[in-house]
C-alpha cells in the first residue's frame, strides 16, 4: 500500500512530526504532537478525514468553559448568583439586577454583553426618550409618526400613496424636537399637509391645515391666477362673481382660462401641485 508522507503537516491542533511505529493494514500512523504538548501517534486516515483533531485538549476547554464559574461576577446591571443548571449545552445562572429584579441569562449572553440588566435598562431607555420631549402623548406627536408610517413603513395601509410613491421625510425631520421646532404644535381642527404634493415631507412645504384647506389642496384642484394672486379656481370664481361651472367647462372644452369679468382670470397650473 502506497503511503503518503504527512510529515510536516498540520490536522487541527496535531502536528505531524514523523511516522509512527504502530502497524495497521488499514492505515499508516504518525507521531504527532498536539498544541497543548502531549504527544501522540494517530491514524492517518483518521487526520485527513477530520475525525482526530487533537489529544482531547480542545473538548476539555469547551467543557470547562461551560462550567465556569460565573458566581459573584458583574455584568452591566446584573451580578451572577447561583447556577441554574443547563439547557442543551449552554450554562444558565440566576442574577441579581441593579432594580432589585431576578432574571435568568445564559452564560455566553452574560460573556458577549447581550444581557445586561433583567429588562429595566431598555424601560430606562425608552422612559428617558419619552422625557425629552414629553408630548409623546400629544396631536403633535401623533402627527409626526404618522407621517412617518406611512413614509418609512411598508406595511402601513398609507404608504402605497405616500413612500410607495416617492413620498419621504426629510432626514431633518427623523428626530420629533427638530419637527417640533420648525412646524411648532399642532393647531385644534388641523393636520399635517404639503403645499407641494409632488414633494416630500420637509420645511418649508408642509402647514398644519384645516380640512377645506387640505380639501382644496387635492390632485383634482385647478390652480389660477385671480388678480395675481394664486388660488383654485372655486374660490377664483367666487371672488370674481363668475360661475365656477362655467368657467370650468369652458377649460375643460378649449383649456383656455384667460378671462373674466375684468380680464383677471389666468391659469397657473393644475394637478398636484399646489400653489406657487
Amino acid at each position: 500500500m502506497r503511503v503518503i508522507d504527512l510529515t510536516g503537516s498540520r490536522f487541527g491542533r496535531w502536528y505531524v512530526v514523523s511516522r509512527g511505529v504502530t502497524a495497521s493494514r488499514a492505515s499508516a500512523f504518525w507521531r504527532c504532537v498536539c498544541a497543548c504538548g502531549v504527544e501522540r501517534e494517530v491514524s492517518g486516515n483518521n487526520l485527513r478525514r477530520g475525525l482526530s483533531k487533537s489529544c482531547g485538549c480542545a473538548i476539555a476547554e469547551v467543557a470547562a468553559a461551560r462550567l465556569e464559574d460565573l458566581s459573584g461576577r458583574v455584568f452591566g446591571r446584573l451580578t451572577v448568583g447561583r447556577r441554574k443548571g443547563r439547557r442543551g449545552s449552554a450554562s444558565r445562572w440566576e442574577c441579581l439586577c441593579a432594580c432589585g429584579g431576578l432574571t435568568t441569562a445564559y452564560a455566553s449572553s452574560l460573556k458577549a454583553g447581550k444581557t445586561t440588566s433583567c429588562g429595566c435598562a431598555q424601560r430606562d431607555k425608552t422612559a428617558e426618550a419619552n422625557r425629552t420631549h414629553g408630548m409623546s402623548k400629544t396631536p403633535t406627536y401623533r402627527a409626526w409618526l404618522s407621517m412617518r408610517k406611512r413614509s418609512e413603513n411598508a406595511t402601513d395601509p398609507s404608504y402605497g400613496n405616500y413612500g410607495g410613491r416617492g413620498i419621504v421625510v426629510d432626514p431633518r425631520w427623523g428626530s420629533f424636537d427638530r419637527f417640533l421646532a420648525d412646524m411648532g404644535p399642532r393647531p385644534e381642527g388641523t393636520t399635517l399637509d404639503r403645499v407641494v404634493n409632488t414633494r416630500g415631507y420637509e420645511p418649508g412645504n408642509c402647514r398644519w391645515a384645516t380640512p377645506k384647506e387640505q380639501a382644496v389642496n387635492r390632485s383634482t384642484t385647478l390652480w389660477v391666477s385671480a388678480g395675481g394672486v394664486p388660488t383654485c379656481l372655486k374660490d377664483a370664481c367666487k371672488s370674481l362673481g363668475l360661475s365656477y361651472k362655467t368657467v370650468h367647462a369652458r377649460w375643460v372644452r378649449t383649456g383656455d382660462m384667460a378671462w373674466s369679468s375684468n380680464g383677471a382670470l389666468h391659469v397657473v397650473k393644475g394637478g398636484s401641485h399646489g400653489p406657487l
